[in-house]
C-alpha cells in the first residue's frame, strides 16, 4: 500500500470538507443580516444581540404563556381579549380569563311592592269610607303595616289610608296626612360594605286643604327590637299633580348599630306638619329595594 498517496487523499478530503463548512458558514452569514434591534430584522426574526445577527423568532408558547422569555399579550378589547386581567395571573400562568371583581347589585324582596295583592279599595282599619269602628286590622294590606290606631275613620278623624285603583298601573297605596307612616320590614340583614337603593313612583293626589302643597317623607330604617331607626331619609315637597313621578333614595353610609339587623322601608304623608289639620293624600306604587355589595 502507498501510505503517502493514502495520506494525500485524506488531506485532500479534509481540505474539501473544511472548504465546504466555510462556504456553508458564509452562506449562513449572508442569510443573517447584521442588526442592533429587533426592528432591523424581518417580522418572523429577532435580533441576536450576542452576534448582532437576525435569527428566526421562536414560535412555541410555553404553559406559562411566555414567548422567548416575555409575557404573551392575552388580547385587548379590540381583538376579543380582556384589558382587565389580573397582572399576577398573567405572570403566574394562572387562569388569565378571570377579571377584577366588580360590585354586584341584587334585588331585596319587597312583599306586595306593586300593591296588586288587593283588587278593590281596602283600608288599614275597620272602615269602608263611611262606616266602621276604625280599629286597625293587621294584615289588611299584605306586606305593609301602620302603628296608628285612630279609633275613628274618615275625613272627620283618622284612618283614611290603604290601597285603591288608579295605580301605575293597577292598584296604588294612598296615604292620608293625618295618619301615621306606612312601613314594611324586609328579611334582609344589613352587612358591612353594602349600599341600598329604594325606588318608587309617587302621585301627589289631593292638596286642596294645603294650598296645593304636599310633603312626603321616605325612609330606609333598621329594626332594633320593635323600634324603627332611620338610616337615611328624604323629604319631598311637590304640588298636586295628575301623573306619577319616579323617586329614589340611597343609603351608602351605615351606622355600626345597623349591622346584622333587618332593613325596612317607610313612607309618611307629613303635609299636616306644615299645614296643621290639613287632610291631604298621596299615591305610591312600584316600590323596589336593591343592595349593591
Amino acid at each position: 500500500m502507498d501510505i503517502t498517496a493514502s495520506s494525500s487523499r485524506v488531506r485532500s478530503l479534509g481540505v474539501a470538507f473544511s472548504s465546504l463548512l466555510l462556504m456553508s458558514g458564509c452562506v449562513a452569514l449572508m442569510e443573517q443580516p447584521p442588526c442592533q434591534v429587533d426592528e432591523d430584522c424581518l417580522t418572523d426574526q429577532r435580533c441576536d444581540l450576542a452576534n448582532n445577527t437576525c435569527q428566526p423568532r421562536p414560535s412555541t408558547v410555553t404553559d406559562a404563556g411566555l414567548i422567548d422569555g416575555a409575557a404573551q399579550d392575552q388580547g385587548t378589547p379590540a381583538d376579543g381579549g380582556s384589558a382587565d386581567l389580573v397582572p399576577a395571573d398573567r405572570a403566574g400562568g394562572n387562569d388569565l380569563s378571570v377579571a377584577d371583581s366588580a360590585p354586584v347589585t341584587a334585588p331585596i324582596a319587597v312583599t306586595n311592592g306593586d300593591f296588586e295583592a288587593s283588587s278593590e279599595k281596602t283600608w288599614f282599619w275597620d272602615w269602608d269610607g263611611s262606616d266602621g269602628t276604625g280599629a286597625l286590622i293587621p294584615g289588611a294590606i299584605p306586606g305593609w303595616s301602620t302603628d296608628d290606631d285612630p279609633g275613628v275613620g274618615g275625613r272627620d278623624g283618622k284612618g283614611d289610608s290603604g290601597v285603591e285603583p288608579e295605580g301605575n298601573p293597577g292598584m296604588r297605596l294612598f296615604i292620608n296626612s293625618v295618619d301615621g307612616e306606612i312601613y314594611q320590614t324586609t328579611s334582609h340583614l344589613i352587612q358591612t360594605g353594602e349600599t341600598y337603593l329604594l325606588s318608587w313612583d309617587m302621585l301627589f293626589t289631593y292638596a286642596g286643604a294645603s294650598s296645593g302643597t304636599l310633603v312626603v317623607a321616605a325612609t330606609l330604617y333598621y329594626l332594633h327590637g320593635n323600634t324603627r331607626v332611620a338610616i337615611e331619609s328624604t323629604t319631598i315637597t311637590e304640588q298636586q299633580n295628575s301623573a306619577f313621578l319616579p323617586f329614589t333614595l340611597e343609603a351608602a353610609t351605615l351606622p355600626a348599630q345597623a349591622l346584622g339587623r333587618q332593613i325596612g322601608i317607610a313612607f309618611d304623608n307629613i303635609t299636616d306638619q306644615q299645614f296643621p289639620g290639613a287632610q291631604t293624600w298621596v299615591g305610591i306604587d312600584n316600590v323596589a329595594l336593591s343592595v349593591t355589595r
